[in-house]
C-alpha cells in the first residue's frame, strides 16, 4: 500500500516541522513539571532535542497545539518522522512517536508498563527494558501491537511512517515502516475513531540519568 500519490494537492492539508527552531506555539511541552529543557541542535538539516530530567519516569514530551488529526471512512493518512536517541542508561529509556488522543503521562506508564492502557490512536513506542520498536493501533482499550517488530539500536537514526487508507469506508488499514522496513497491514473499525487526535513525540527516562530524544522531522498529510 502506497498512499502520497492519492494526495491532491489543492486539496492536502500538512503540518510538517524540519526543526529549525524550538516553536513552542505549534508544539506544546508535555511534562511532570520538573524535566529538562528542550533545545535545538547545531546540526545539519535541523534537529530539536526533548530532554528528561535525571530522574526515574521522569517524562517530557511535544504534542501539536490542537488535535487536528482523524481517521476517516472517506479520507487517507500520512505520518512521518525522523528520529534518534542516544540512551545516557543502556535500554531504558522510553519514547513514543504517533498519533493519539490522550497525553497523560506523556502517553506513556511508569517503568515498563509502555503505552496508556486506554486511548485513540496510533504510536511507533520504545519501552524502558528492551531494544525493539514496536507499533500500536489503539482504540479504547481495544489495542494491537504490529506483530512486526523492529530492533533499536541506540545512537541510531530512525524513519518511521505509517499510511493509513479509508479502506472501504468502513474497515480502514494502517501499515507502519521503519527505515522502509514494512510492518504488517493491520484493519480496524473506522466507527471506532470518532475523535480527533494530537501528534506527540518525546521520552521517559528509565533511570536516574537524563534521556534525550531528538527529532529531524515530522510531516503529517491528511485529505481535507
Amino acid at each position: 500500500m502506497s498512499l502520497p500519490a492519492i494526495f491532491d494537492h489543492e486539496l492536502e492539508f500538512n503540518l510538517r516541522d524540519d526543526f529549525f527552531k524550538n516553536d513552542t506555539t505549534q508544539w506544546t511541552s508535555v511534562d511532570d513539571g520538573a524535566t529538562g529543557t528542550n533545545a535545538i541542535s547545531n546540526t545539519a538539516g535541523g534537529w530539536l532535542n526533548v530532554v528528561t530530567a535525571g530522574a526515574n519516569n521522569d517524562y517530557h514530551m511535544n504534542v501539536s497545539a490542537a488535535k487536528s488529526f482523524a481517521f476517516s471512512g472517506t479520507k487517507n493518512l500520512f505520518f512521518q518522522s525522523r528520529i534518534a536517541l542516544t540512551e545516557a542508561a543502556t535500554n531504558v529509556a522510553s519514547w513514543i512517536c504517533g498519533l493519539t488522543d490522550t497525553t497523560t503521562t506523556g502517553g506513556l506508564q511508569t517503568g515498563t508498563s509502555g503505552p496508556l492502557a486506554s486511548f485513540q490512536g496510533a504510536i511507533f513506542y520504545k519501552i524502558s527494558g528492551t531494544q525493539l520498536i514496536k507499533f500500536m493501533l489503539s482504540t479504547g482499550s481495544t489495542q494491537s501491537v504490529n506483530s512486526t517488530t523492529w530492533t533499536f539500536t541506540s545512537g541510531t537514526t530512525y524513519n518511521l511512517r505509517f499510511e493509513v487508507s479509508k479502506g472501504d469506508g468502513t474497515t480502514g488499514r494502517i501499515i507502519p515502516y521503519v527505515n522502509d522496513s514494512a510492518g504488517a497491514v493491520m484493519t480496524f473499525p473506522i466507527a471506532s475513531y470518532s475523535g480527533l487526535m494530537y501528534a506527540i513525540y518525546g521520552v521517559k527516562a528509565g533511570s536516574s540519568s537524563a534521556e534525550t530524544f531528538s527529532i529531524d522531522l515530522i510531516d503529517i498529510r491528511g485529505q481535507r
